[in-house]
């Protein structure tokens, strides 16, 4: 078989750039990413395939990638975490790496730590649909392989990870401020290392092949076939996988886990994208919301005691904390589970308490029940902007006394039926931003997460937007404890 020179080798395949379809390990569900505006001409140039079929998975394969892209990951995965732009674009999907955004690891690990793993793969597309439903390459500089006689294949051993320690989400106050940061949406948490062959060929001798991988260095080679990309080398692969240990010539990065950036999968309306220019379009918060909820424009303000510099992205901010009325709906409309604590002081099912907030919530509860909306929880410093905005305020109404503007101070009375104090609007305009019941954002501290905004128990002091952030655990309920939500 006569091979392609590499250099045309690596002109087809960076044609695609960063584009992947995501094929899990075990099949994995499709992670929210970020939807652009599709690029002229793409969707036209599939034929049959329809491209609201084609799926972005967690763990996507890197096969179709730009060689030099693969390179650079594992580069960039020696300096620490790793953060990526994951971007559909009609058929098209992308991993775009961010060299210059640096991500705080918290109290998990920066560095990827090696484990030997063992799998060995085959893919075969016989025709463009397949090639999109089933292989995880740059299908659309890839997508003249495949059709009529020719197939396209893909071999791949997998001999190893790499893996640092974080949750299942990270939040944008992991990210150091920087504009690659600003388009971050995700971060490998793992690599998967190996090696593996590209090929096409006629339909009969393609599937016939024991393996690509290896073609060349005494493996079959048809006349029909052409090597695409053949990274790796086999014999050291299967040295890999038979002692644990890494071998430099089977070092090939060739699959990544991917953790969403908390926040920035409900940015996927295309809507909400205007093309910046290149292959990296600008977010453009639009400024509509839902009826219930208020829209928080984009800008920078001081965060907490220590006024730190700090940037937002626009976003939407539920008018009230959520009410025990509307949690029961949701209960009720099968969407929800209902809350595991109801003693005593808790709000849900208690007559005459509909308006009031809902309490007593551990924050899986809370996070369901704004999944359950299409909403999610705020970050952390998103709720303290939408408080106080960019004006250095120290409480969401302003300067000065509580008295009239906020639920404080009530120990043995309990909460306030929401919207009770509408001077004590925040600069948004959301109201029980300080008192009534605290309220859990998404931002991590190991177990913890963050409440904000203080109680109907607190002092007027401990109202103050920047003073009164408390970590509790995760599973912590309490009749002091509710939610709004974000979008």
């Amino acid at each position: 078989m006569k091979r392609r020179p590499f250099a045309a080798v690596r002109t087809l395949l960076a044609a695609s750039l960063f584009p992947l379809l995501a094929v899990a390990c075990g099949g994995g569900t499709p992670n929210p990413i970020l939807s652009d505006t599709t690029p002229t001409g793409v969707d036209e140039a599939l034929g049959d395939v329809d491209c609201g079929k084609v799926k972005a998975q967690d763990a996507p394969d890197l096969m179709g990638w730009d060689p030099a892209a693969r390179a650079n990951l594992d580069r960039m995965r020696q300096q620490g975490m790793v953060a990526v732009r994951y971007s559909k674009n009609g058929c098209d999907v992308k991993l775009e790496l961010l060299p210059n955004c640096k991500v705080r690891a918290g109290r998990g690990k920066r560095t990827y730590a090696w484990s030997p793993y063992s799998a060995n793969e085959t893919k075969i597309a016989h025709n463009q649909a397949e090639l999109y439903a089933k292989l995880p390459l740059g299908a659309v500089g890839l997508s003249a392989k495949v059709g009529g006689e020719r197939s396209l294949r893909t071999d791949y051993m997998l001999v190893g990870t790499r893996s640092v320690e974080v949750g299942k989400t990270i939040n944008t106050d992991q990210l150091v401020e920087s504009d690659d940061c600003a388009k971050a949406t995700h971060v490998i948490t793992t690599i998967y290392y190996g090696g593996f062959a590209l090929a096409s060929g006629a339909n009969k001798e393609i599937e016939a092949e024991a393996s690509v991988f290896g073609m060349g260095a005494g493996g079959s080679q048809k006349s029909s076939q052409e090597l695409l990309a053949n990274e790796g080398n086999a014999d050291a692969c299967k040295k890999a996988q038979a002692s644990g240990e890494e071998q430099p010539t089977c070092n090939v990065p060739l699959r990544v886990n991917l953790a969403e950036i908390e926040g920035r999968q409900s940015m996927a309306s295309t809507s909400d994208v205007q093309s910046g220019g290149g292959d990296t379009p600008a977010r453009k918060f639009s400024g509509k919301c839902p009826t219930d909820m208020l829209p928080v424009a984009p800008g920078s303000f001081r965060f907490g005691p220590r006024k730190e510099p700090s940037s937002i992205d626009g976003l939407c901010i539920d008018t009230t904390e959520v009410t025990a009325g509307a949690f029961l709906k949701c209960v009720e409309g099968g969407q929800c589970p209902p809350p595991k604590r109801t003693s005593k002081g808790c709000h849900f099912r208690e007559a005459g308490k509909e308006d009031f907030p809902m309490n007593c919530v551990t924050l899986d509860e809370a996070t369901q029940y704004c999944k359950a909306q299409g909403k999610r929880l705020p970050t952390d410093k998103e709720w303290e902007y939408s408080a106080v905005g960019h004006d250095g305020r120290e409480f969401p109404w302003g300067d000065g006394d509580a008295t009239g503007k906020a639920c404080f101070d009530r120990r043995q009375e309990g909460a306030c039926k929401v919207g009770s104090f509408p001077d004590g609007k925040s600069f948004f305009g959301a109201l029980d931003m300080g008192g009534n019941v605290a309220e859990w954002t998404s931002t991590a501290d190991g177990d913890y997460r963050y409440l904000r905004g203080g109680d109907y128990s607190d002092t007027a002091r401990k109202l103050a937007s920047a003073l009164h952030a408390e970590r509790k655990r995760a599973s912590m309920s309490d009749k002091t404890i509710g939610f709004r939500c974000a979008k």
